[in-house]
């Protein structure tokens, strides 16, 4: 070590002493135990422009994946830790609350999740199920409509043949009678269409 410090001007032996304490710092760990539950906090440090700034990283592996929390002071990554400890509390008490079943239905959900590379959480993906079976109100199942969609908007299905408004009008009126809308609702829909067919010019009114 003497013999890189003689080698060394007096501005390079400040850098080269800020960059040793920056090694022997980034080593420094500390094990902290929140309620019987131990995290690992080590010190480091970042340059900014007024030097060389320490911060305390926090390992956390409650979601079962090893994650790294910066904190500015020790003190933060210690209540972080007693935070994310009161969580996993928490967690514990919900399952308490579901049958063997229902803990094993979630289970095998997220697993279900993960397999489709999205980024969606569990959560977020039941939700977005919820609103799609919502819109569709009972009338269709949601990989029909699915099915449909990618039929008519990849090019792999069959062309949609021009159908006269004349011809379409009782096709819809028909599927709002058969969806079980009120009887004034589907009058009202006829009626439009009829005047809509009466108004439009001879040979016109083709629609997809």
């Amino acid at each position: 070590m003497k013999r890189i410090e003689t080698t060394l001007g007096c501005a390079d032996q400040k850098l080269f002493g800020s960059w040793l304490r920056m090694k022997e710092q980034k080593h420094s760990t500390t094990v902290y135990n929140a309620d019987g539950v131990e995290f690992t906090i080590y010190a480091t440090t970042k340059p900014s422009k007024s030097g060389p700034k320490a911060y305390w990283v926090l390992v956390d592996h409650s979601s079962g994946k090893r994650r790294l929390l910066n904190n500015k002071t020790l003190n933060a990554a210690r209540q972080r830790a007693d935070k994310i400890r009161a969580a996993m509390v928490r967690g514990q008490a919900d399952r308490m609350t579901l049958s063997n079943g229902q803990w094993q239905d979630a289970c095998i959900a997220l697993e279900i999740v993960r397999s489709v590379p999205t980024g969606d959480s569990l959560a977020s993906a039941t939700r977005s199920w919820a609103v799609c079976i919502g819109m569709l109100d009972g009338n269709a199942d949601l990989l029909d409509v699915v099915k449909f969609y990618l039929a008519h908007h990849n090019g792999s299905g069959p062309p949609l043949k021009p159908t006269r408004f004349a011809d379409a009008a009782p096709a819809y009126h028909q599927s709002k009678v058969t969806a079980g809308k009120s009887h004034s609702h589907c009058k009202n829909i006829k009626s439009r269409t009829d005047r809509l067919i009466n108004a439009l010019p001879p040979g016109s009114g083709w629609t997809n």
